[in-house]
């Protein structure tokens, strides 16, 4: 199976930085929300330099990722957190604008470039930019798991039909995770009378051994209010 743990890796850490910097804005701890912004921009940023990356190798790579670029590019700060991730790393220039008391609760502000030459900008909420574009890339991400879940969700690829999607035999899955060939074939029911196994039963007792990242499902849901696809679906491959 095609790692995705990167990504995944990635998408964690850009939710922590988020967090942190919702944390300390209700302080109005500039410097500590400066480090945490900067962090985030770049780190937000590079997350689908870090998903092409992953997915490198795939069929219909290009034609995919082009559809997801036009997806966020729809929304209003992406442009701008390119420009500034491109200020932060290259010239160091501080977004972090001002903040105020609004109803007892602390709120800054953000310069985000809108032109190559940064000469004109935007001044937006800090947390609600962030979040907006955090939340579209986390969509592209639930696209992949939608479109290539068959290579990189352990859900899709170690489901019967994933590994006729593959080629793959149970045989396979158990040799890959160092268990004897036909070591799960039978098994004992509840009189422990040694009965053949059906390929479904053999499936549940390898799920044991097989590494799988189920914070990022629950994450999925409560940030895009979409489950993460668990189901084998290759439309987009035999499209």
């Amino acid at each position: 199976m095609k790692s995705f743990g990167l990504v995944e890796n990635r998408i964690l850490e850009c939710d922590y930085l988020l967090n942190r910097l919702i944390e300390v804005e209700q302080k109005l701890n500039i410097f500590q929300m400066r480090c945490y912004l900067n962090s985030f921009i770049t780190m937000s940023r590079g997350l689908t330099f870090v998903l092409k990356s992953s997915l490198n190798g795939l069929p219909k790579l290009e034609e995919w990722f082009q559809i997801q670029m036009e997806l966020l590019s729809e929304n209003e700060f992406s442009r701008s957190f390119v420009l500034a991730r491109n200020e932060v790393e290259k010239v160091g220039i501080p977004h972090l604008n001002s903040g105020q008391f609004i109803d007892g609760k602390s709120v800054t502000y953000i310069d985000l470039p809108i032109t190559n030459s940064g000469k004109n900008r935007i001044r937006v909420k800090t947390i609600d930019a962030c979040c907006s574009y955090f939340k579209t890339l986390l969509e592209v991400i639930h696209n992949s798991y939608v479109d290539y879940g068959v290579y990189i969700d352990p859900e899709q690829y170690y489901s019967l039909k994933g590994l006729a999607f593959h080629n793959l035999t149970i045989e396979d899955v158990e040799e890959e995770h160092g268990i004897p060939r036909g070591y799960t074939e039978y098994g004992r029911n509840e009189n422990n009378l040694l009965i053949k196994l059906t390929d479904e039963e053999r499936l549940d007792m390898l799920w044991r051994h097989i590494p799988m990242n189920l914070e990022i499902a629950q994450f999925l849901k409560k940030t895009t209010g979409r489950m993460k696809n668990s189901t084998v679906n290759t439309d987009w491959l035999d499209a």
